[in-house]
């Protein structure tokens, strides 16, 4: 697996883990309405209206982005990255705007839809030896799970005697290129990188020792 595996989101993703944890990138505003007395409280994504089917006058100055304009903009503005409205760089690698956990989380994340790609897309088990595999043992699988179920909103999540059973969704599995997609630095945390990307590795290798069994239809 190439490095942009591991450092390519959908724009989607970076964009709801910035309206969760970022207050600055989302806050509440007052929207004033058609009639003089009507105004209505709505969520501002970097200068974006997060609600459908909202009147916005024009002395109000918001105007609409779609995610991927908001996302692109504000981490140009976090990073003094010069940006333009009319063009988005998707070869650009930004630094991670989240704390180091999230981050963390993010990698975790190609881990898990990694294995999820060698075993068929089919949910993966993870205990406190997967952990400590990669370095994660820092955190209890139950304390993965929850950060995860927060901010990733995994397909299938539940936790029964040690072993949490993880799915992610298609919307924050791999994307492609161009449009949708995101690059968010991640291989400053050397250690957590190269231990995933060598667990992928053997997990690959010990795949292709398998003997091929010929499935009747």
């Amino acid at each position: 697996m190439n490095k942009e595996y591991y450092n390519k989101f959908a724009t989607g993703l970076i964009d709801g883990l910035l309206i969760r944890l970022d207050q600055d990138y989302s806050i509440l505003d007052t929207i004033e309405g058609e009639t003089r007395n009507q105004t209505k409280k709505v969520r501002i994504r970097n200068g974006s209206i997060l609600e459908r089917n909202v009147w916005i006058g024009e002395k109000n100055g918001h105007v609409m982005k779609t995610p991927e304009q908001s996302v692109h903009e504000w981490l140009c503005k976090l990073n003094m990255i010069p940006s333009t409205s009319q063009e988005i760089d998707y070869d650009k690698e930004y630094p991670s705007p989240f704390k180091d956990n999230v981050t963390k989380a993010l990698l975790m994340l190609r881990w898990i839809t990694g294995l999820q790609a060698m075993n068929r897309q089919n949910a993966v088990d993870i205990t406190k030896e997967d952990l400590k595999e990669i370095g994660l043992e820092h955190m209890s699988v139950m304390d993965w799970k929850i950060l995860f179920d927060k901010s990733f909103k995994p397909v299938v999540s539940h936790y029964h005697e040690g072993t949490w059973t993880v799915k992610i969704g298609s919307r924050d599995a791999v994307p492609g290129n161009g449009p949708g997609t995101i690059k968010i630095k991640v291989s400053q945390f050397s250690g957590l990188y190269n231990n995933i990307v060598k667990h992928h590795q053997r997990v690959l290798e010990d795949l292709k020792k398998q003997p091929v069994t010929n499935e009747k239809a």
